[in-house]
């Protein structure tokens, strides 16, 4: 086991604990703008792209599982550097600088939507740090740790939100929106797919928690997760039906975060208390919690994977490090605008790249190695 956490006392995850990690390490990111992006950019034809999307991320599933099969027993660092040699540290680099910026796009998000609507007289430095506290805890205690947790809270987080959102449905007042167009345009169906990509780019965890899967249940493991994708696309589904049905189109450009200006509203005055859908918002941040906890785990195995390391204590070490470093990113975005186009110009198109491309060029090096010690001996003169 290439980096493993829990060297010397290892413990396997379950084929569930792998899925709901799996699905946590993306779902976050585009929780609070989904589908701005799309509808603004695709118009009538949003709903194309949205599938457009989720028919990407499926082959991206699938093309990151065929690399996990090949290797079952090493994670994305050991796959680089059994394959590339030396030149797996650009590439090694290349998805730290990802993975962080990454967690550090979505905590900052998440900081600012909760000083805009909770807690405004807070500091965000003060958000950032109480949250990372939280989730380098967790983080520190490795993949077992990791995975119980986000098993325990995964599923009731996803269940009431679903319960908020469907007390919206009796509210929509532009319903017209949420029918897909009779035509296909398909230059911006493209281009809004596109700029709404960001809400699945975080799968490629898929090579760094596969090897904690034992070998036995990795084919269960991979049943699971196409289900939990599916059910994922049905949660984002239902968010975008709702938000687009409730807020209708014209608003979506001058929105940041449309969902928690459509949950805010949902009110019951037979609860204690009144603003329920504030306090589903603020749930939200078990997503959260879970994607920033995915990549910091990511980031030490990444770590540990370039400098061969395998203990427990370099790892929770590493885990400390990498919880510093993006508490320090974090302090470097000083408004949701500047996060907003970081996911645009940086995560988007490096980010696809690597979601794609690391598992063909890794794919292929492996094919290309196979077909060399396939090639018979010349024969003697």
């Amino acid at each position: 086991m290439e980096s493993a956490a829990n060297a010397g006392a290892y413990r396997y995850i379950s084929p569930r604990q792998f899925a709901v990690l799996v699905v946590t390490s993306f779902l976050a990111l585009g929780l609070f703008q989904f589908p701005r992006e799309l509808v603004g950019i695709a118009g009538p034809d949003s709903l194309y792209g949205f599938a457009l999307d989720g028919g990407a991320a499926l082959f991206s599933v699938w093309l990151h599982f065929q690399l996990s099969i090949r290797f079952p027993r090493a994670t994305l660092g050991g796959v680089s550097r059994q394959l590339m040699g030396p030149l797996s540290w650009p590439f090694l680099l290349y998805a730290l600088i990802l993975h962080g910026l990454l967690a550090v796009v979505t905590l900052s998000n998440f900081a600012f939507v909760m000083q805009t609507f909770f807690l405004n007289r807070t500091p965000v430095w003060a958000l950032l740090l109480s949250a990372l506290l939280a989730v380098t805890y967790v983080t520190s205690g490795g993949t077992t740790s990791l995975a119980r947790t986000m098993e325990m809270v995964f599923l009731p987080t996803m269940v009431l939100s679903l319960f908020m959102g469907s007390m919206m449905i009796g509210r929509m007042r532009s319903t017209y929106a949420i029918l897909p167009s009779l035509h296909i345009w398909v230059s911006p169906t493209v281009a809004g797919a596109y700029h709404a990509f960001y809400i699945f780019w975080g799968m490629e965890s898929i090579n760094m928690l596969f090897p904690y899967v034992e070998q036995r249940n990795q084919p269960r493991a991979r049943r699971i997760t196409y289900w939990a994708m599916l059910t994922a696309f049905g949660f984002l589904m239902v968010g975008y039906f709702v938000v687009l049905g409730n807020s209708g189109p014209g608003l979506m450009d001058h929105l940041f975060w449309p969902p928690v200006k459509v949950m805010r509203v949902i009110s019951l005055n037979s609860f204690l208390i009144n603003k329920l859908g504030l306090i589903v918002v603020l749930v939200w941040g078990v997503f959260v919690f879970g994607l920033v906890a995915v990549r910091e785990w990511a980031l030490a195995h990444l770590v540990m994977s370039a400098f061969g390391a395998k203990s427990n204590v370099f790892y929770r070490r590493t885990a400390y490090a990498v919880g510093a470093g993006v508490f320090g990113g974090c302090l470097m975005i000083p408004n949701v605008v500047t996060a907003e186009t970081i996911t645009q110009a940086w995560l988007l198109p490096y980010g696809a790249a690597f979601l794609f491309g690391a598992p063909i060029l890794l794919l292929g090096l492996n094919r290309v190695r196979h077909l060399v010690k396939r090639r018979p001996a010349p024969k003697p003169a």
